[in-house]
């Protein structure tokens, strides 16, 4: 049905989402959301019928959801829910290059020379008085497209109705799309962060002056100028020791400073030597701090470096109650995480009231999503812990991990291969600890030597076939790696995407380790041939097996067995390949500058625990159990699965080359005239 907030771009993505998210309660957000709608659009300003108004019923529809999710669907909810959306046009790259097209500048710079004109024409008559105001080009750039805009309405919306929280995250999403046309938005500042406008400059991404700016580039400049805007509102109360939510906000957003100071380091050593002399006077921080005058260098350099470093004292030293470790040499570069794993932890009871008082925890999990969601909700009744959870593949967690550069949004990986969990370790993104239920792991097979994972189940890889499907084709099912390629088997076998599972990046490794470098890359190209579809998750193609739309799937044998017992497809096949096989370990681990540490820790306790871990086959999912205490499946060894009868896995050049591999198995495809296209690889 047809909503009133159904007009704006993100009513579709946000009802998606909702539905993947909160499917039980996903009719009644809508409800919700369409009466906030109706009552927002009782506020809103005069802005005509044009293509600016538009922004404002997008802005409408996110605070629409905002409110009816709960809260739940918030700033970091948009971002996902943009780079889906962005996700699916990734087409438009085949047709803009913003590196060579000079026409999609020129169209909007059509487009707003014409907005301007019916601006003036409108208000001349008292009409769309509060509409943006557009300058096109006023700091005279003859490289790409770049114009402010004047007067957000969107910003003083927010600010009046009480949702700053959101306009970071808004302002980040102007970023998104650029990347898909090959270009890149240059912006130092926004009004919703307290600018004076909103300045856009989109240029090519090969474009030289990208290299003046390679720091805002890296950081994020929404998440800069937000840290910015916000000590700006609470440098007074700062001075004067008051312990507000100013304050708790500022805290929050520390790890940003972090990165931000480390990046500089590497750019402007000089500036870092004089940190010292400059930062002895008061931490009094007053006016804008503008990010284009910073990144002038020289004198303001330093004196803005200083102005941080100063913010910094004063986060560690007022009386405000909170604790926080010594501030480090700011003349010396960051420390490398050393990943000190052996450090003293505190005791079970300790852990717990410090979890507890903690309040809070995050997980993003790749296992099945019935088995996360009972393994969330037993937590949290375990321990009084309000546990919130996103169901993501291991390839997707990875991205946004290395997108977000320490400063993560969940607070813990559960489940999925272990792959992509060493790759993000050695990127230093994921905490060490000692956890003291690993003592139950049944061998150190299963846990990362330096504590940044543990094993918590072993699935099989496998293949799974549609019997019914096979007899009507008059076909048997493959008994090896090398049945696959049979032509009989042309367009249908399904398998994961090798850039967003863990599953496909497996599957790299496993052939690659049986068959060699160059003959594995070569089979993985030969098996091309024969496969229809490329899943987003590993379980994908499991999932489509027994309807018959995927009449062989490559996967973990487990997901097979939850198609049988749970969805009662007896149609479902499992085949274990003659000639050996790999296994997945599906793992667990904290992420690096996670905002619940405490909480995390005992996450890990718990994941290692039969409380977690026994309620796996009650939840769909029937995996090989690694703790010595567990209660195997017995549903697995009905269906001959064996745990040790598995290939040797090389863990170490898995972790040191996969990526690699993913990149060398993707121009193989493209080179022998593959579709790669979204297609056949799956990002939704």
């Amino acid at each position: 049905m047809k909503r009133a907030y159904s007009k704006s771009q993100y009513a579709k993505p946000y009802e998606r989402y909702c539905r993947e998210l909160y499917p039980a309660e996903a009719e009644q957000i809508f409800q919700r959301a369409e009466d906030y709608y109706l009552e927002f659009m009782k506020d809103m300003p005069d802005l005509g019928e044009n293509m600016m108004a538009k922004n404002m019923l997008d802005w409408l529809t996110i605070i629409s959801f905002y409110e009816a999710s709960g809260h739940r669907l918030d700033g970091k909810a948009l971002l996902e829910i943009k780079r889906r959306a962005v996700e699916k046009m990734k087409f438009i790259g085949k047709l803009v290059d913003g590196n060579r097209s000079k026409w999609p500048y020129r169209l909007l710079e059509k487009a707003y020379t014409n907005f301007n004109r019916m601006q003036a024409e409108h208000q001349a008559k008292g009409e769309w008085l509060d509409s943006w105001k557009v300058e096109i080009n006023p700091d005279r750039r003859t490289d790409g497209f770049s114009f402010h805009l004047v007067g957000c309405p969107i910003a003083k919306h927010a600010k009046a109705h009480g949702y700053g929280e959101l306009l970071p995250y808004l302002c980040k999403t102007d970023h998104y799309l650029t990347k898909v046309m090959h270009a890149r938005l240059i912006r130092t500042q926004t009004e919703a962060l307290g600018g004076d406008c909103c300045d856009y400059w989109y240029v090519g991404d090969q474009s030289p002056l990208l290299e003046d700016y390679r720091d805002l580039e890296e950081i994020r400049i929404s998440h800069i100028s937000a840290f910015f805007a916000v000590y700006r509102t609470a440098e007074c109360d700062i001075c004067h020791g008051k312990t507000d939510k100013t304050l708790e906000n500022l805290i929050s957003v520390l790890p940003v400073l972090d990165m931000f100071s480390s990046k500089l380091y590497n750019l402007c050593n000089d500036a870092y030597r004089d940190f010292r002399m400059l930062c002895t006077s008061t931490a009094y921080v007053s006016g804008r701090m503008r990010l284009r005058k910073f990144l002038n260098g020289g004198k303001n350099m330093k004196k803005y470096l200083a102005m941080l470093l100063a913010l910094v004292m004063v986060l560690a030293l007022c009386a405000c109650g909170n604790t926080s470790a010594p501030a480090a040499d700011p003349t010396q570069a960051p420390a490398e995480n050393t990943g000190d794993a052996n450090a003293e932890q505190p005791a079970e009871e300790d852990l717990v009231s410090l979890a507890q008082a903690e309040g809070e925890l995050v997980v993003y999990g790749s296992c099945e999503e019935e088995y996360l969601a009972a393994a969330c909700q037993n937590f949290e009744k375990l321990y009084g812990i309000k546990t919130t959870y996103q169901r993501l593949s291991t390839g997707e967690v990875q991205a946004k991990i290395e997108e977000e550069n320490g400063n993560p949004s969940a607070d813990v990986w559960f489940g999925g291969t272990t792959d992509p969990y060493n790759v993000v370790a050695a990127e230093g993104l994921l905490e060490a600890y000692e956890a003291e239920n690993a003592s139950h792991l049944i061998s150190d097979v299963y846990r990362n030597a330096d504590g940044y994972w543990y094993g918590i189940y072993k699935g099989i890889l496998g293949f799974m076939v549609n019997t019914d499907e096979l007899a009507r084709l008059n076909l048997e099912a493959p008994q090896d790696w090398q049945d696959l390629l049979k032509p009989e088997y042309k367009g249908l076998i399904w398998l994961s995407n090798y850039n967003t599972a863990g599953t496909a990046k497996l599957v790299i490794n496993t052939m690659i380790q049986k068959y060699g470098h160059d003959e594995g890359i070569q089979y993985l190209v030969d098996l091309d041939k024969n496969i229809e579809v490329y899943t987003k998750s590993g379980s994908g193609p499991s999932k489509n097996v027994g309807t018959g739309e995927c009449v062989i799937g490559i996967g973990f044998l487990h997901d097979g067995i939850t198609q049988i017992i749970d969805n009662g497809y007896d149609n479902v096949q499992l085949v274990i390949p003659s000639s050996g096989t790999s296994f997945e370990i599906g793992a667990t681990a904290i992420f690096k500058g996670a905002k619940h540490p405490n909480a995390a820790k005992l996450w890990i306790e718990y994941a290692l625990s039969p409380d977690c871990v026994n309620i796996a086959k009650d939840n769909g999912s029937y995996q090989f159990l690694v703790i010595d205490n567990a209660e195997q499946p017995s549903q697995a060894a009905e269906f001959g699965l064996d745990p040790d009868n598995v290939m040797e896995y090389d863990f170490e050049d898995a972790t040191a080359n996969i990526k690699t591999y993913v990149e060398e198995v993707m121009t193989a495809l493209a080179e022998a005239g593959a579709d790669t296209g979204d297609g056949r690889f799956k990002t939704e």
